[in-house]
């Protein structure tokens, strides 16, 4: 039994997040949710988020993939593309868009207090070692081509290694989640 997907079938915008999907897909629990390009909004941002990850007894965790060669330097991370290079922030994108996963649920009714949210990063067409490739993205919020294969290993030991006071999700919170995600219509 897979996990829960949301959409069923989704419309890639690259072959990185597909091979990230993927990966999670073939090996999340049953209970978890995989969402893919979940949009969220606020009144101050907006945002979408490449793929969102709800893990029972775990917490929730977004997830900015990035294909292609990518590169941090003294200027910060660029990604290299046929067009040229183009400065990117990774792990700020994830962040932002776990900062409103968080408001998104709490504005739709979220009655069970705050929960542990963790933004990671996954670049599937590189290899890092096993130190930080910048200060702020810790390698164990990094998933790259080597890590793929367990993606969801991953996530799991980047929300379970949180230190953090906020309680985890029950398998009933996660699944509550997944439908205010768009899984369920609210009752009319």
């Amino acid at each position: 039994m897979s996990p829960r997907l949301l959409p069923t079938k989704p419309d890639f915008r690259s072959n990185a997040e597909k091979v990230v999907w993927a990966a999670l897909k073939s090996k999340l629990p049953p209970g978890a949710f995989l969402a893919a390009n979940m949009r969220l909004g606020s009144h101050e941002d907006f945002y979408e988020a490449d793929l969102v990850v709800g893990l029972p007894d775990q917490g929730f965790a977004v997830i900015e993939v990035k294909g292609g060669q990518v590169e941090h330097t003294d200027e910060g991370w660029l990604q290299h593309t046929r067009d040229g290079s183009k400065r990117i922030d990774p792990a700020g994108q994830a962040d932002r868009g776990k900062r409103l996963l968080d408001s998104y649920l709490r504005c739709r009714g979220w009655s069970h207090g705050p929960v542990r949210f963790e933004h990671m990063v996954a670049f599937p067409d590189m290899e890092f070692g096993p130190e930080s490739p910048s200060p702020y993205l810790p390698r164990w919020q990094l998933i790259d081509r080597g890590d793929v294969p367990d993606a969801a290993g991953r996530v799991w030991d980047a929300l379970d290694q949180r230190i953090t006071d906020k309680p985890r999700p029950t398998t009933s919170w996660v699944d509550e989640a997944a439908d205010m995600l768009g899984g369920r219509p609210e009752p009319a």
